[in-house]
């Protein structure tokens, strides 16, 4: 019997024979073009290759969806929905009686600034 060697190939996410098709495929850069310019939907600019786009998303403080996690996204999402749900015509008496705790809280804090100094 015979000693094979096998090596792991990633793109076949197993062990293959040595000198197979799967095991030689080399694996190449790969190299991105430049963005097109476009317009900026935030502020109007015209933003010009990645570098620029680069530089516009740090001034406006924003990242690409795609560097969002999905865990991020459905947490978000959950948010809107409850302020939504929370906006909604039926729930203005609850509305209103958090507005009145926050106000109270504010003026009880201010109250006491005044007695204690």
């Amino acid at each position: 019997m015979t000693r094979q060697s096998y090596i792991w190939c990633p793109v076949a996410g197993a062990l293959v024979p040595k000198g197979t098709d799967a095991a030689s495929q080399e694996h190449h850069h790969y190299v991105r073009g430049d963005v097109a310019d476009f317009v900026s939907p935030i502020d109007g600019a015209v933003i010009h290759g990645r570098a620029g786009l680069r530089r516009h998303m740090q001034k406006h403080g924003v990242v690409p969806q795609a560097e969002v996690c999905p865990k991020e996204m459905a947490q978000k999402a959950a948010e809107r929905r409850q302020m939504a749900a929370f906006t909604h015509p039926s729930q203005k008496a609850e509305r209103l009686e958090v507005l009145r705790g926050a106000f109270e809280s504010v003026r009880n804090a201010q109250r006491a600034r005044r007695r204690y100094g």
